[in-house]
C-alpha cells in the first residue's frame, strides 16, 4: 500500500485490526467468564435447595426442641 492517495494507511489498517482482535479477545474472555460464573451459581443454588430439602425431609430445621439434637453436616 505505498500509494499516498489512500484514505487509510498501512499502518492504521494494522492497529484496526489489532484493536480489532484485541476487543474481540476481551469479548470472548467476558462471555466465558459470564458462562462459568452462571454454572457455578446454578450448582450452588441447586446444592442449596438440596440441602434444605434434606434438612426439612429428616425434621432438622434448627428450631428443635430441648432434648432433640441436630445433625451435624
Amino acid at each position: 500500500m505505498g500509494n499516498a492517495t489512500n484514505l487509510i494507511t498501512e499502518h492504521q489498517l494494522i492497529f484496526l485490526i489489532t484493536l480489532g482482535a484485541l476487543l474481540f479477545t476481551i469479548a470472548i474472555a467476558t462471555l466465558t467468564i459470564y458462562i462459568l460464573w452462571r454454572k457455578r451459581e446454578t450448582e450452588r443454588k441447586r446444592f442449596m435447595r438440596r440441602a434444605w430439602r434434606a434438612r426439612f425431609m429428616t425434621g432438622v430445621t434448627g428450631l428443635e426442641e430441648d432434648g432433640h439434637e441436630e445433625i451435624v453436616w
